[in-house]
């Protein structure tokens, strides 16, 4: 009986983090994110914030920073809170400079323009799940 009373209890058990969170107001491009997180084997979330509770699941949090840019300042250690298993990418257009730059200097794991984050996501996604 003490066991069927530990069932739901996944507290010990390790987690594996598969998901991607994409942080972005662009449901187009969204779908193309999903596709390429799906075609890896990953879960994929859009949202306009990171969660409440940390969520260990989180593979990779995505920043589009041409629709949320406004969330860049303290961003990594605020993923580090959120998302503690979760490594970042922030993107955005190469004419933005300012928060490109903003980016930077949060250190986030990766920042790139949209155009290198398009042709880059589907092959780092996949390098992940393998």
């Amino acid at each position: 009986m003490a066991a069927d009373s530990d069932a739901g209890n996944t507290d010990s058990a390790p987690v594996r983090p598969d998901k991607v969170l994409f942080l972005s107001g662009d449901l187009m491009f969204a779908t193309r994110v999903g596709a390429a997180a799906e075609a890896a084997g990953m879960q994929f979330q859009m949202s306009g914030n990171l969660p409440a509770d940390p969520a260990r699941d989180v593979r990779v949090v995505i920043l589009d920073l041409a629709t949320r840019s406004s969330i860049v300042q303290g961003f990594g250690a605020k993923v580090a809170d959120a998302c503690p298993n979760a490594m970042t990418i922030a993107y955005g257009p190469h004419v933005q400079v300012g928060p490109l730059e903003s980016a930077k200097a949060e250190k986030l794991d990766h920042v790139m323009t949209r155009g290198q984050f398009d042709r880059q996501i589907a092959g780092f996604l996949q390098s992940l799940a393998n």
